[in-house]
């Protein structure tokens, strides 16, 4: 990883390919860069078992990246590759089903609230176990400038639900379906 960090990272001080605070602790990251999100009320617990919750539901996904090219250059300068990717993640969707149907209804999130850490728990030990079988197509975009030494994620036009978001729309969308999420 501190080869690819190195090799892929930016020259210029602006995003790096990779992450390394992410890679060596995913949880910390989550807790640190995405718990500013929770919902007013959200106890510690709560906001540390729904970060390992979401590492959860993508540490086990997969993805091949298909043959890509290298398009023109764009007005801004910089070259685009856009990698599509086949993936498949875990399908935890019958899982949640079953900790939704014994769960209490105070344990259940919804807009204002989230799980109740222990039921968290209960999903992210069933996403772990959950068959990985569902499938997912995504893209992947990289920008490099003109020498197209350095790429690195990301552009001025990416679409939403593109990467790692498609593969966490997924997730959310087994959540909601199963009822857990209200």
């Amino acid at each position: 990883m501190a080869r690819l960090d190195k090799e892929w990272g930016s020259a210029d001080g602006g995003p790096r390919y990779v992450d390394m605070e992410l890679v060596a602790d995913p949880v910390a990251w989550q807790l640190k860069y995405k718990s500013s999100n929770a919902p007013n009320g959200t106890t510690s617990e709560q906001q540390t078992e729904f970060a390992k919750l979401w590492v959860a539901s993508k540490k086990r996904a997969r993805c091949q990246a298909e043959p890509a090219r290298i398009g023109a250059q764009l007005p801004t300068g910089v070259f685009l590759a856009r990698i599509k990717m086949n993936c498949v993640v875990p399908d935890a969707e019958p899982a949640f089903k079953k900790l939704k149907a014994g769960a209490k209804p105070d344990d259940l999130g919804d807009g204002g609230r989230m799980p109740s850490a222990d039921l968290m728990k209960q999903m992210a030990e069933a996403a772990m176990a959950a068959p990985v079988t569902h499938k997912v197509t995504t893209e992947i975009q990289l920008v490099s400038g003109a020498d197209k030494r350095v790429w690195r994620v990301g552009s001025g036009d990416v679409q939403p639900e593109t990467g790692i978001d498609q593969v966490s729309a997924v997730f959310i969308a087994q959540m909601l379906q199963s009822g857990l999420l209200r």
